[in-house]
């Protein structure tokens, strides 16, 4: 069969049978088919460009390739290239295109006119584009020559945007226009069936009789002109008229209308069916007439019984006839009731659109008869016959989703959702539409809202069914394809199916994504998760290592040994776990030892160094135990031993340093330097093929020089240079003493050492860089004034420019941590004009901020004040130019406050409160813009938060701004809870709080 069947009509395109008639007539009327069939491949492929692959401009070459190849096809690639336009929102251009065309009311220019209604009603302003559409019809009541082809694609397509927007009156009217125009046959009859059709609905809403019957004759008129040719339509006349004739009261006549044409029908559904089977096409058979026909008679019995039922005195044995069927001379009833054609449309019209309503009507009959009549009716819409259907009903959606046809399966399985709301088959088919709305997400943000809901309705509606699992498996992988929306959904489904197999390792999952962005806080918020919601889970272990590791680096060492101390619990639980538990142990043993150093090097009295100290030796014992734990594995259990042996290594090694590191009291000094010295050469005896022999050498020979023991220091750096003559250690003995000094807290023996580099015996041995990286380490621990010789020795000798240029900036350096700022600004000025395109001018550039501020603050002359902040805020403007990363961002925020400080303080000291008040404000304003700008949570941006709230909030309260330091108090509580900054800022709030409460 040959029919002509309706699409969609597209938001900015025509129909496309319509398209494809328009072809054909042109086609016929230029005698050049391949030249139109040309044309027309082209225009579908540049509308694909456009509505599929969202590509306009790539769509405005080929429109412009073509135009130069068939001129005459002007008006055709005119309309596609607007389309290109208004997709991509160019309005008010394609208005000015209009505006400026030479003929207003010239066919090109009603083409350019409608191709913007088309716009407008994609964009959803349909006002707009309806007065354009009808300021067309209204100007060409019928075609002209030139624009027949143009002007049936716009009348076709104008009553369907009007039914769109449910303006069927209008629509019915823009039909009837239609019809005067003269069709195409196959085209002529879906025509008339469609305004056919709309009569009858439009009938059954008109309250006025005269109007009704008259819609209903115009409906009647119109289907027998479909009776001619025993097609599709001809079976859509049928049921067209006999729709009219049970509106008009006459259910009778319609039945045996119906009757009368039943085995035409029937072959009509036969045909539909073949054509399906041949085509391997899907939906010819859900418009089947036949099931249509059943259906209507069904309707319209059940609707008169139900009327009928209302009245208390109604007629029961006419309700049973309607519904039942009618008795015959044998007293059986007949297979002519409302019953018995909805079981003909379910069992033989499964895959109908019509079957899921005759199988809701079914139970709502049988419901009906056993309460009215107490007579149960064998039921036929069982769950096999339903689970038939539902499979059925569903096929043609997703056969039309898997093709890829996304719009197209849309709206068909949204009519299937809506009869089969919570089955098996309705999860994967509210995943597969969520899909199809989010292929077709367009500027107006609808479907990708529609996907969003649908994700929504699976977590919420399926999180208890029977198919919870399945239901949670479409969210999970929906929430892939949500975009902005993808943690949102993902927070859909963790809160809905908190038993589903797959949420401890989506959570897993995304809290290594989340780490590996940078994002700490985030990935905790999810291992924190994992670890509440699924303590059986095979990831729980895994999770708190991984816990334990973002407190590391977060420098947050007292959770990451709560988390550590939860994983040893966890592994001493475990069948095998090999060497995981001793592992754990050395990484709590190294958390212990930095909180420990931190202790010691923050230590201002003897009784704080005398408890950092005590610290340490608990750090060395668990280092210990380590050690113990390593030699007490049977040598029957399976480990790593490569691992096994590092472990060991790394042990010794800390369990050293731990020792070397106590400072008080000094009996206990004393007492364990030898230990230490003993442990590094017991490493190097046990491991001398180690990469960290060298390494436990110059420790050694560190602690004989700490101890005055020239000679066996002496042996040591023989030693190291004879047995590791390629390492470091031994080509800069010397400066990695002084580092090594330096790592211990020995700042005094350090800097001895580092100075014997620059004017001590055998000081013209060492090479510029090491005398360089010396001075530096110098600057690093505020021994400026040395540091100063190392960079003077290196710009005096060095043949090396690019040397020399880091020797004069560190020089400056020096300067300014001397507090020699007018010296120090000098040579920066001359660093920067003479190095302006190197990299360094940005350091110079901060670096000169930081001394016209420092000096600044302490100048007494107004003016020459001034100048020198003006300078430093010039400086910081070159450097925000430069740098651009998120993390010199926040430290250039951090010094632009603190200059503002600086310049609040200069300000005070003259006397100028006002403009010291101004001042601080500004510094409050640098912090809080790196506080509001940056979320906590990232090991990176973190440090530069905290700082921010603690230079901020003293001022605060010194500003007055007693509510925002309260609330600056408890963000930072809430962020920054272990750090040991905490007590102040509780102090700063209990201060703010008596405040506020003292104005109240």
């Amino acid at each position: 069969m040959n029919a002509f069947v309706r699409t969609s009509v597209g938001c900015l395109g025509a129909v496309a049978g319509v398209a494809a008639l328009l072809a054909l007539r042109a086609s016929a009327q230029t005698g050049d088919p391949a030249k139109e069939a040309f044309i027309a491949e082209e225009t579908q492929y540049i509308r694909q460009l456009q509505d599929d692959l969202r590509m306009p401009d790539f769509a405005a070459r080929v429109i412009e390739d073509l135009k130069k190849r068939y001129p005459d096809a002007a008006i055709t690639l005119r309309v596609l290239e607007l389309r290109g336009m208004l997709a991509q929102g160019a309005f008010e251009k394609v208005r000015d295109l209009i505006a400026r065309h030479p003929n207003p009311d010239g066919a090109e220019a009603w083409v350019m006119k409608l191709a913007l209604a088309d716009g407008y009603y994609a964009y959803g302003s349909s006002q707009e584009a309806f007065a354009l559409y009808n300021g067309f019809f209204k100007l060409f009541p019928q075609p002209t020559p030139e624009m027949e082809s143009f002007y049936i694609e716009a009348a076709y397509k104008f009553p369907q945007m009007l039914l769109a927007t449910r303006l069927e009156k209008q629509a019915l009217d823009a039909y009837r226009r239609l019809l005067k125009v003269k069709l195409p046959a196959p085209a002529l009859r879906q025509v008339q069936a469609d305004t056919a059709e709309l009569c009858v609905k439009v009938a059954e809403g008109e309250t006025v009789k005269s109007a009704r019957d008259a819609l209903l004759a115009e409906a009647d008129k119109l289907a027998s002109q479909l009776l001619w040719d025993q097609d599709m339509w001809f079976g859509k006349a049928i049921v067209i008229k006999a729709h009219s004739l049970v509106l008009k009261g006459e259910t009778s006549r319609a039945q045996s209308l119906i009757d009368d044409h039943r085995g035409v029908l029937q072959q009509i559904h036969d045909a539909l069916v073949a054509q399906e089977r041949d085509e391997g096409v899907t939906g010819l058979v859900r418009l089947s007439p036949m099931a249509q026909c059943r259906f209507l008679l069904a309707v319209m019995l059940h609707d008169e019984a139900m009327k009928i039922a209302k009245d208390p005195a109604g007629d029961n044995e006419l309700i049973k006839n309607l519904l039942l069927g009618e008795r015959g001379p044998d007293g059986k009833r007949k297979p002519n009731g409302a019953y018995q054609h909805v079981v003909n449309v379910i069992g033989l019209f499964p895959d109908s659109q019509w079957a899921m309503e005759a199988g809701e009507r079914e139970q709502r009959i049988r419901a009906f008869i056993l309460d009215r009549f107490q007579v149960e009716l064998q039921p036929v819409f069982t769950d096999e016959v339903r689970d038939r259907m539902q499979r059925k009903q569903f096929q043609e959606a997703r056969q039309l989703f898997a093709n890829n046809q996304f719009a197209a399966s849309i709206p068909v399985f949204l009519v299937v959702l809506n009869h089969f709301p919570e089955t098996a088959e309705s999860v994967t088919a509210l995943g597969e539409l969520a899909k199809a709305c989010l292929a077709e997400r367009g500027e107006d943000g609808y479907h990708e809202l529609l996907a969003g809901t649908i994700a929504a309705h699976l977590a919420e509606r399926f999180c208890r069914s029977p198919y919870a699992l399945d239901a949670g498996g479409e969210v999970l992988r929906l929430a892939e394809l949500m975009g902005e929306k993808r943690l949102q959904t993902y927070e859909l489904f963790f809160r809905n199916f908190t038993s589903h197999p797959e949420a401890p390792l989506k959570l897993m999952i995304l809290g290594g994504q989340a780490a590996e962005s940078g994002n700490a806080a985030g990935a905790l918020a999810y291992y924190d998760r994992l670890i509440a919601a699924y303590p059986g889970s095979a990831y729980y272990g895994e999770t708190l290592s991984r816990i334990a590791l973002l407190h590391n680096q977060r420098q947050n060492y007292t959770n990451e040994i709560a988390a550590l101390d939860a994983y040893l619990a966890y592994l001493l639980q475990s069948d095998k776990p090999g060497l995981a538990i001793t592992a754990t142990r050395a990484r709590s043993a190294q958390a212990t030892r930095a909180i420990a150093l931190a202790r010691v090097q923050a230590a201002t009295n003897d009784i704080e160094r005398v408890a950092g100290s005590e610290a340490l030796i608990r750090a060395a014992l668990l280092f210990n135990q380590v050690l113990k734990d390593l030699a007490e594995i049977p040598a029957t259990v399976a480990i790593d031993t490569n691992q096994a042996f590092l472990i060991r290594q790394q042990a010794v090694l800390q369990k050293a340093a731990c020792l070397a590191q106590v400072v008080a009291p000094a009996e206990t000094v004393a007492k364990l330097r030898p230990q230490v010295i003993e442990t590094y050469l017991g490493f190097v005896k046990e491991f001398p093929q180690s990469q960290y022999a060298p390494h436990a050498l110059i420790r050694a020979g560190t602690m004989y020089t700490v101890l005055k023991e020239t000679g066996q220091a002496q042996a040591i750096f023989a030693r190291l240079r004879q047995e590791y003559p390629a390492s470091e250690e031994a080509r800069s003995s010397v400066p990695m003493l002084a580092a090594s000094l330096m790592e211990m807290g020995l700042r005094s023996e350090a800097v001895a050492k580092y100075k014997e580099m620059f004017a001590g015996p055998g000081a013209d041995a060492y090479p510029d860089y090491q005398i360089l990286a010396a001075a530096r380490a110098l600057v690093d621990a505020g021994e400026h004034d040395n540091a100063l010789q190392g960079f003077v020795r290196v710009i005096a000798l060095t043949k090396e420019p690019a040397m020399r240029t880091q020797a004069l900036l560190g020089r400056t350096q020096a300067l300014v941590g001397m507090k020699k700022y007018a010296e120090a600004l000098a040579e920066l000025d001359s660093f920067i004009a003479m190095y302006t395109n190197s990299v360094l001018m940005v350091d110079a550039s901060l670096l000169l901020a930081d001394a016209a501020s420092a000096e600044g603050e302490t100048e007494k002359d107004n003016a020459r004040r001034q100048q020198l902040f003006s300078r430093a805020i010039e400086a910081f403007k070159v450097v925000r130019s430069y740098r651009k990363e998120n993390k010199d961002v926040m430290a250039l925020d951090i010094q632009v406050g603190r200059t503002m400080m600086r310049k609040m303080n200069a300000e005070k000291a003259l006397g100028l409160d006002d403009q010291a008040g101004i001042s601080r404000g500004q510094a409050i304003v640098a912090f809080k813009q790196l506080i509001y700008a940056t979320p906590p949570g990232s090991a990176a941006s973190d440090p530069f938060i905290e700082q921010a709230y603690l230079l901020s909030i003293p001022l605060e309260l010194e500003h007055k701004k007693f509510q925002g330091a309260a609330e600056a108090c408890e963000e930072y509580l809430a962020a920054f809870s272990g750090s040991p900054n905490a007590a102040q800022v509780r102090t700063w709030l209990n201060q703010a709080n008596i405040e506020l409460a003292s104005r109240k």
